[in-house]
């Protein structure tokens, strides 16, 4: 049983399926699990100074030096991605590419028109981030179903 008949081919799942099994080498995989593994401690970071610095009476040298911890792992979450790119082959680079020129260009444009509208002060930080993720998670899956359909292409046509 050949490893593209293990798992479904179509629809969301199937297409995550062949981003993940057939459009990415081991290298890739690798890469991809060390910058998810610390972009979650680095959010846990931020969330847990976040909360320290809102709940806790810190010195004011701590309350310096505490916000540090999530820009230091911030920091290699960035070089593990530049890392990421650097090793992965033309197709998935450009896939990674093209979501975040739609991430951001939705961040700019939903930020531009957030600025103009009376809300309270951390809202418009929060409805940015949130659209540039949905954006860029967007485009990746519209990217990995692409993937997907040439890949089943290829199949039909083989057979």
């Amino acid at each position: 049983m050949s490893k593209q008949t293990q798992y479904p081919r179509t629809g969301f799942i199937g297409a995550m399926c062949v981003l993940k099994w057939e459009g990415m080498r081991e290298i890739d995989r690798a890469n991809e699990k060390r910058v998810n593994v610390l972009s979650v401690f680095w959010a846990l970071s931020l969330i847990g100074v976040s909360a320290a610095m809102a709940f806790l009476d810190l010195s004011r040298d701590l309350g310096f030096i505490l916000p540090l911890a999530p820009l230091t792992l911030g920091l290699l979450c960035l070089r593990a991605y530049l890392k990421l790119l650097r090793e992965m082959d033309e197709l998935l680079r450009q896939m990674q590419f093209e979501a975040m020129a739609v991430g951001f260009g939705t961040g700019l444009i939903v930020g531009m028109a957030i600025l103009s509208l009376p809300i309270p002060a951390p809202w418009p930080t929060v409805v940015i981030t949130v659209s540039m993720t949905l954006a860029y998670c967007g485009r990746i899956v519209l990217g990995a179903r692409e993937m997907a359909r040439n890949a089943r292409a290829m199949e039909e046509a083989g057979e």
